[in-house]
């Protein structure tokens, strides 16, 4: 460059525009310039559209502040590379001018900017710096805002609105409903209102419904809930009749439910010009560029693992496998950001030892990743402390809580650059998505504070209750607007910090990160979902959020699969999400896996819509995998396959697995059966084979030889059309040497008919066969002599336990009617 870069920015900004320059904004400025190594022409050009769009900004001043300056660059990038003058294409998105990392933005709950709404001007007013020790006004002043600010949601609700036309009628008028003050009651007995208010208890236990104007004791003996969890400290709708009871008037209630929530679109329309995260508005124009861009960008995405226990070694194996298969899978699928969230101990620290293990329990995490330098460079790590995280007092930790002290992160963050250790709450934004990560135990505080309206219909079954308790939390959040709609006494928070925790505008996407069980809702277009914990039990689990997760113009799922599949899934697949939805069918819990091979029995099982060899060569790829790591092979129990020609290495890795306790094998020929032979299956208790031969096809005795724990054979002659009656009797008096071998069931798919003219039942067409020990008068060898057993109560228990049918006779005749699948 000819000129001085400070020279030519001043003379823009200065001279031409009026405009000072802190000391920060020209530093970033000229680093620009040199980054991009403009001359004097272009810095100048650049500079003037820099500054053209700084004074279009809401928060601009004459000092300009590097913060706004910034996000102005990062918004005319995005406008270069989103095409905005490339021929008016609007799909066109040039990737390769951004970088996503400038995007998101991680917001601790300490660090967003406080506002009050104002009844009289019916907006939210900016105040002043806030204090952790709030004064006796800001609890008063807590309460009034969370009720505002539903109150505002349910006055623009269709339902409350009066209609606002000169020729609307007064029955219009009284179609809708209005809200009553409390204080609006005093001499109105006998009267049905609807009110609404903060759900309190009176001094002496009795529950209550307060508002701004005064407080009304409340019957709910006979209320209907609406849906959703009830506690104190919750905002309510009651409608009901106010009465005279002894000599207290109370509030007679009929009906009680939350108050209607409000999307975030509608939100915005009202309220788009507040920068609640004190990041800057987003002006719609550039809430249409940002969808684009994350359309395009479909192969980034968010991890997030909550009860992350370091100091447990089963963790630390579990997390670097989960590292290796992202960083090994970088091209195809790039994880932006991990969100680890707590408890990051197995148990609160207390003692001196505990305090030295927690802090190199996060050096030993440091150490892991990095071995991965893909992800260590470029993946963003975010940590929320747990409940038992230091310091706390577990159950009544107060919300929002600060970040882990720097005393136990220093060294963490010293080798990891792009590190976050934030808030409990902590707030995301990436492009156009506002996303809240909350880590507490929501769903068992909400249940020990639930207040019961009414007795509970005991007559669902016990799954359904479980969704509806997961969507009523959702609902009960998301409608009170508020991560915690409970009162001090039961979850405390900081006074002057209570707007950190609301959920207004509702976000794009909220994880509760809770010891429960996962789950996954959408409510209102926020879509809300619990990871689960990562450190519990011995199958820990991971969540991916995907950009398009949180894009209404994709499909919106949530892919779940056992963190010891990931980095199979990761290394063998070049379409990551298509591939999850595929093997995740393989199995829900690891402690009893099935592995389905291709062409295996059910089909529907392995649903890939690749041809057969594709299948062929994904499985065996798939099984080698597993034999290759010793802790993923002990994890499978069963495996469904089709034993084809020439597949004797699939069946030597079959062997490698030291676990293995049932193989279900269709051969089309007794030649596949060849590689069975020679090996050895030490834990194998059952095999059930599907064939099409002939029984005498199928060597018996080196199947037992094989498998020296095998307990069940069991038989299934696909399309053999010769089956007959004498065919059941084929192994009556058949000698074979093993010691465990309990039954041997024989059946075909004629649905119990026979090529015979007698009229036999189904039960006639089963071959039970119970082995007889006996002496050899020859050598004095003990051997087994297979006998035919026909009482129906032992076909019945043996059947069902072969074929997991139900043990009742009249099922497993039903069954038997059936085809062989």
């Amino acid at each position: 460059m000819s000129s001085n870069p400070r020279d030519v920015i001043l003379k823009i900004f200065t001279k031409k525009h009026s405009l000072s320059l802190t000391p920060q904004s020209l530093g970033f400025l000229v680093n620009l310039a040199q980054t991009y190594n403009l001359n004097a022409t272009n810095l100048s050009s650049i500079s003037d559209s820099l500054a053209l769009a700084y004074l279009k900004q809401d928060d601009c001043t004459s000092i300009v502040d590097v913060d706004v300056l910034q996000k102005v660059y990062l918004n005319l990038q995005l406008n270069y590379a989103g095409g905005m003058n490339i021929l008016d294409n609007d799909d066109y998105v040039n990737e390769d001018e951004i970088d996503p990392r400038n995007y998101l933005k991680i917001v601790d709950a300490f660090h967003m900017p406080r506002y009050n709404y104002t009844v009289d001007n019916k907006s939210f007013t900016k105040q002043p710096t806030q204090s952790v020790a709030g004064s006796p006004a800001s609890l008063s002043q807590l309460w009034l805002d969370r009720y505002n600010i539903i109150k505002q949601i349910i006055l623009r609700n269709e339902f409350f609105s009066p209609p606002s036309t000169i020729n609307a009628s007064s029955h219009d008028r009284d179609k809708y409903m209005k809200i009553t003050s409390t204080k609006n009651l005093l001499g109105r007995l006998n009267q049905r209102f609807m009110l609404f208010g903060m759900l309190s208890q009176t001094v002496d236990g009795r529950h209550a419904l307060q508002d701004p104007d005064g407080v009304v004791v409340l019957d709910l003996d006979d209320a209907v809930p609406g849906e959703g969890l009830f506690t104190e400290g919750s905002f309510v709708l009651v409608d009901g009749m106010y009465i005279l009871e002894t000599e207290e008037p109370v509030f007679k209630a009929y009906g009680i439910g939350h108050p209607p929530s409000e999307k975030r679109s509608a939100s915005q329309s009202v309220h788009g010009h507040v920068d609640f995260l004190g990041l800057g508005g987003i002006s719609i124009k550039d809430q249409k560029l940002y969808k684009r861009i994350e359309k395009s960008l479909d192969h980034i995405g968010f991890i997030v693992l909550s009860d992350v226990w370091l100091n447990e070694l089963s963790t630390q194996l579990s997390l670097r496998r989960l590292f290796e298969g992202y960083n090994n899978a970088f091209n195809d699928f790039r994880p932006l950001l991990f969100v680890l969230c707590g408890n990051f101990s197995s148990q609160p620290i207390t003692t001196s030892r505990e305090i030295r293990e927690y802090q190199d329990s996060f050096s030993k995490l440091a150490d892991i990743i990095c071995e991965f330098p893909i992800i260590s460079q470029h993946s963003t790590f975010v940590f929320i402390p747990g409940p038992n995280d230091p310091w706390s007092s577990g159950t009544s930790t107060t919300l929002p809580r600060t970040r882990l002290p720097k005393a136990f992160t220093r060294e963490f963050e010293s080798r990891i650059p792009r590190t976050h250790f934030s808030s409990n709450p902590t707030r995301i934004r990436y492009f156009s998505q506002d996303i809240v990560i909350c880590r507490d135990d929501a769903m068992s505080r909400i249940l020990r504070n639930n207040v019961k309206v009414k007795e509970e219909s005991l007559a669902d079954e016990e799954e359904n209750v479980d969704i509806k308790l997961k969507k009523y939390l959702v609902q009960t959040i998301i409608d009170q607007a508020h991560l915690s709609p409970f009162s001090i006494n039961s979850r405390p928070v900081l006074w002057e910090y209570d707007h950190a925790l609301r959920l207004y505008p509702i976000p794009t996407s909220l994880i509760l990160a809770d010891k429960y069980d996962r789950y996954e809702l959408k409510y209102e277009g926020c879509r809300v979902f619990n990871p689960g914990s990562f450190s519990f039990g011995c199958s820990p689990s991971y969540r991916i959020v995907t950009s398009s997760l949180m894009s209404s113009t994709k499909g919106q799922t949530i892919l779940e699969l056992p963190n010891e599949l990931l980095y199979m899934l990761l290394e063998y697949s070049n379409k990551l999400s298509q591939t999850c939805r595929h093997l995740n069918k393989l199995s829900k819990d690891l402690s009893n896996l099935t592995l389905v091979g291709p062409n295996a029995p059910k089909i529907e099982e392995f649903n890939l819509k690749e041809s057969a060899i594709d299948e062929e060569t994904r499985f065996d790829r798939v099984l080698e995998c597993f034999v290759e790591d010793i802790s993923l092979a002990w994890t499978i129990k069963h495996v469904r396959c089709r034993n084809n020609l020439g597949s004797s290495i699939r069946t030597e890795h079959l062997s490698k697995l030291p676990n293995l306790n049932s193989i279900v094998y269709q051969i089309a020929s007794p030649i596949e059966l060849n590689s069975l032979y020679g090996l050895r299956f030490e834990k194998l208790k059952k095999i059930n084979i599907k064939s099409i031969n002939s029984l005498n096809l199928i060597d018996i005795q080196s199947i037992l030889h094989a498998c020296p724990s095998l307990q069940s054979i069991s038989i299934d002659m696909l399309f053999y059309k010769h089956y007959t009656i004498d065919t059941v009797h084929q192994l009556e008096e058949k000698e074979y040497i093993h010691e465990n071998l309990e039954h041997v069931v024989l059946r075909n798919m004629l649905s119990g008919r026979c090529n015979c003219q007698d009229n036999h039942c189904s039960f006639d067409l089963v071959g039970l066969y119970t082995p007889q020990s006996f002496i050899n008068t020859l050598d004095g060898r003990v051997k087994t002599k297979l006998q035919r057993n026909t009482s129906r109560e032992d076909i019945t228990r043996i059947l069902s336990d072969v074929y997991n049918w139900e043990n009742d006779e009249h099922t497993v005749s039903k069954e038997l009617g059936k085809p062989v699948k």
